[in-house]
């Protein structure tokens, strides 16, 4: 035999042997079947679900193109249930159950029917193919803090962050700061340089820009949280990372973490007769006839419906007041404000907007703004809002027999509903805070 063949025939000998002693080592690693050690990670992740008291935060990404941004959902499981909230109904929580299951990995399904974890995969008149949104998911890292999904139907990265609150706190919180995200501009600077963001408010998707030509920038799809914005992925700003941005709601400013690196300070461009909505409550006066009448009125918020009822008009009925975030301002729109019987007919009554000595309009559309009078603190003077047809300077309390034009019986209405013994609020000026 020649030294070739010997040396060929030691090393398949060898080899042999340690065939077999990895095989070996590999029993004693892998003493349980594929099966069992999949359940066993799945009683885990059960376990680790289960023992958030409060639930999960979930960061939810529907649709593969992420065209509607994040929203959030959150989840409390027991054994068998899960019960969900979501910002889209706040204050609605819906259970259903869940199941933790190999499905060529460790998948989380919501697989009977929930109102709300079903919502962006349930087929409307208007979205025929539903919003592409995921109710299973794949369980990519599971910690007692942090736990990473994957959309099955989108491929999808999303996060469950453990609660320290009650889910009705957190999205409460949530909705108001959702709100807040309403103007596409922003300006400011990162560590001294100049920054400008622009917000798809539709999209929730932020782009940052700084420094000077050529520009760097930064751009990344987001979800409202309480007091701020969390990223989908981390976005690298002037050389450091940045995952989330808190938010000032008096300030109306985005600016980065007190522990982050990197210093970001970002404001809404806005004008300076802008009002924020809590700062219109209180008791006025409503200066009308060309500032000769008064009438003491009181502006109580509304904050759930983004609107103040004004109260004080008639003790029959109060007029809701809506609240236009984009300009910081009122607006007072027509509006049915109750029904009453002229003879046989029950007739709606109705509080317009109106052209004085002109027409009006029971269009809900239709009425005026009350802008901040920088020239006096405390006064919101009244000017025609955006609709193109009846530029209103008045208030005219009228009924109609429906809103079908061709059954229309126009006219002042019952003497009930008037203002100070008239139908009409003429030529209004102002309201002026007491």
């Amino acid at each position: 035999m020649t030294i070739n063949k010997i040396l060929l025939t030691a090393a398949i000998l060898l080899g042999a042997s340690m065939l077999q002693s990895c095989l070996k080592d590999q029993e004693d690693v892998f003493d349980e079947s594929p099966s069992l050690r999949m359940q066993a990670m799945l009683d885990d992740a059960k376990a680790t679900l289960v023992s958030a008291p409060h639930g999960w935060a979930l960061d939810y990404y529907p649709d593969s193109y992420l065209q509607y941004g994040g929203y959030a959902y959150t989840v409390k499981f027991d054994a068998s249930r899960a019960t969900v909230g979501a910002e889209m109904k706040p204050g609605e929580f819906h259970t259903s159950l869940y199941r933790l299951h190999d499905d060529n990995g460790p998948v989380l399904s919501f697989d009977s029917y929930n109102d709300l974890m079903h919502y962006f995969a349930t087929p409307d008149s208007d979205h025929p193919h539903a919003y592409d949104g995921d109710f299973e998911f794949i369980l990519m890292n599971v910690t007692d803090e942090l736990i990473t999904l994957r959309g099955k139907r989108t491929g999808n990265t999303m996060y469950m962050h453990r609660l320290a609150r009650s889910a009705e706190d957190y999205l409460d919180d949530v909705v108001e700061m959702a709100r807040d995200i309403f103007l596409p501009s922003l300006e400011g600077t990162v560590d001294g340089v100049s920054l400008t963001g622009t917000i798809a408010v539709d999209q929730r998707h932020m782009t940052l820009s700084w420094g000077t030509a050529p520009e760097e920038s930064a751009s990344e799809f987001f979800i409202p949280v309480p007091g701020g914005i969390r990223f989908l992925n981390p976005v690298v700003v002037a050389g450091d990372t940045v995952s989330s941005l808190e938010y000032s709601h008096r300030e109306l400013t985005f600016s980065s973490d007190p522990s982050a690196r990197v210093d970001i300070k970002l404001s809404y461009t806005v004008g300076e007769d802008y009002t924020l909505f809590e700062d219109y409550e209180g008791d006025y006066s409503l200066i009308y006839e060309n500032g000769d009448k008064s009438l003491d009125i009181q502006l109580v918020p509304d904050a759930a419906n983004n609107c103040y009822l004004m109260k004080g008009l008639n003790p029959k009925y109060d007029v809701k007041v809506r609240y236009d975030r984009t300009l910081g301002c009122l607006n007072f729109t027509s509006q049915q404000i109750g029904t009453d019987m002229v003879g046989n007919d029950e007739v709606l009554i109705w509080f317009t907007g109106k052209e004085y000595g002109g027409k009006y309009s029971v269009n809900t559309e239709c009425g005026v703004y009350a802008m901040k009078d920088l020239d006096n603190p405390g006064t919101y003077n009244f000017v025609p809002n955006t609709y193109p047809t009846v530029h209103a300077n008045s208030f005219y309390i009228c009924q109609i027999k429906s809103l079908l034009y061709e059954d229309n019986l126009d006219g002042d209405s019952p003497e009930a509903w008037h203002v100070n013994g008239s139908p009409d609020i003429k030529n209004i000026v102002a309201i002026r805070k007491k």
